[in-house]
């Protein structure tokens, strides 16, 4: 495979999937995906998509999309480059950003009085998080090797900030 069949396979799954804000390219046509922030804080970062792991790129779509197909643009790029690296991501963005919300429900809205399209809230009126979605797409992300509770990674995937704490 050249670099245009690579560019213009990975270019066809992400805008099949919906991650085509995530995708860097040179003039080269060489294709990387954007993890800036996603290792360490305040980085930025991108993942090299190469013909050897393009495999993985794929398996890690069939894999979120086996848990839920609406969250492919969200987690196929950081699963992605997460398992090329070998390495989790930092705590952080597991315990706060890797969450699924349930199907939309119509509700009848009485201020505008019509129907309307809305993802459904909790008593406190915060966004419900569906737990077993959530609770499938973390543990792809688990299951990779832990890693240390340093300066760039200062959360541990509890949400608990950690750094200062661990043992040197």
């Amino acid at each position: 495979m050249d670099a245009t069949e690579l560019f213009l396979e990975v270019a066809r799954l992400a805008g099949l999937h919906g991650f085509k804000e995530d995708l860097y390219w040179d003039q080269d046509l060489a294709v990387s995906v954007d993890v800036s922030d996603l290792f360490y804080w305040a980085c930025a970062d991108s993942e090299d998509v190469t013909e050897e792991n393009l495999p993985l790129l794929k398996q890690s779509i069939e894999d979120i999309a086996n848990i839920c197909k609406r969250s492919v643009h969200k987690y196929a790029t950081p699963l992605f480059a997460a398992r090329v690296r070998g390495q989790r991501p930092q705590g952080k963005y597991i315990s706060d950003y890797v969450y699924e919300y349930p199907d939309r429900v119509k509700v009848y809205d009485e201020e505008f009085q019509q129907w309307v399209w809305q993802t459904p809230r909790d008593a406190d009126d915060k966004l419900y998080h569906d737990p077993q979605l959530t609770q499938a797409l973390k543990a792809l992300f688990l299951a990779l090797p832990e890693r240390p509770v340093d300066f760039g990674n200062p959360f541990t995937p509890e949400g608990s900030y950690d750094y200062g704490n661990a043992e040197a």
